[in-house]
């Protein structure tokens, strides 16, 4: 039986809202986040731009400041293909599309993207979030392992 795509994505968005939930809550809460309705869909009230919306009070202060795009990829050399193609890249591209989302709604953008081999990196401005020491970056914004964001915990 062939395992639908769509329904691993949803699943790891869920896995993200829990472990995003517990990095802003510091270990406490892991129902702060969670997906939007529809993922990604925008029905005309701010907390639903971006893929994830808080569900409890306590996760306003985020999602009032940053808008967060997940994505799920099988592509093996995804960051290869950013250093050689920028902009034309499947990363270049997702990241322009959230600016243009992200200017719409004055917040700052945040990519989170689990790759093939399970690793999740995210894309941020440095502003709202934490600054996080990098070695890689796209169009000068820092890239950084998700795990790392969880250390500020």
């Amino acid at each position: 039986m062939e395992t639908n795509p769509k329904q691993l994505g949803n699943t790891w968005e869920r896995e993200f809202c829990k472990d995003l939930s517990l990095w802003w809550t510091k270990g406490r809460d892991d129902r702060v986040f969670w997906r939007s309705d529809s993922s990604g869909a925008v029905k005309g009230v701010s907390e639903l731009a971006g893929d994830v919306k808080a569900i409890k009070q306590i996760g306003y202060p985020l999602i009032d400041h940053v808008i967060i795009e997940t994505k799920r990829t099988k592509d093996t050399d995804v960051l290869l293909e950013v250093v050689r193609r920028g902009k034309s890249s499947k990363i270049g591209k997702w990241w322009d599309k959230l600016l243009v989302e992200s200017d719409k709604w004055k917040r700052d953008p945040m990519l989170v993207i689990k790759l093939v081999n399970r690793t999740v990196i995210c894309i941020y401005r440095v502003g709202y979030l934490v600054e996080i020491d990098h070695c890689f970056e796209y169009d000068g914004n820092p890239i950084v392992l998700w795990k790392d964001f969880e250390r500020e915990l």
